[in-house]
């Protein structure tokens, strides 16, 4: 897939192995942490909402509470990444078909 993803911006610390799926607002790619080698799915936001500042306030929060959350039924949220570039969400990568798909 290369890394070019949202702007040329990829989130470091990753390789990008492929795209998984694109929407309204969002990229979403697997990639494979370089430290664990633990592949994760990371959803790159488009930068009208990464760059909503009124989007973000109330984003950051809901992420701090999804990143403390363990239960099997729901997917494992990592981390969520904010920088000049580009605004990204890592969690966790679940074997199965996209919602979409369904």
């Amino acid at each position: 897939m290369g890394s070019h993803v949202v702007n040329g911006w990829t989130v470091p610390g990753f390789t990008h192995l492929e795209e998984l799926g694109a929407g309204d607002g969002s990229r979403v790619v697997l990639a494979l942490d370089d430290v664990t080698q633990t592949k994760v799915a990371i959803k790159y936001l488009d930068p009208r909402l990464g760059g909503d500042e009124t989007f973000l306030a109330r984003f950051r929060p809901v992420a701090r509470r999804l990143s403390q959350l363990e239960d099997p039924n729901v997917v494992d949220f990592y981390e969520f990444v904010e920088t000049p570039e580009g605004t990204a969400i890592v969690m966790e990568r679940v074997e199965g078909l996209g919602l979409r798909r369904l």
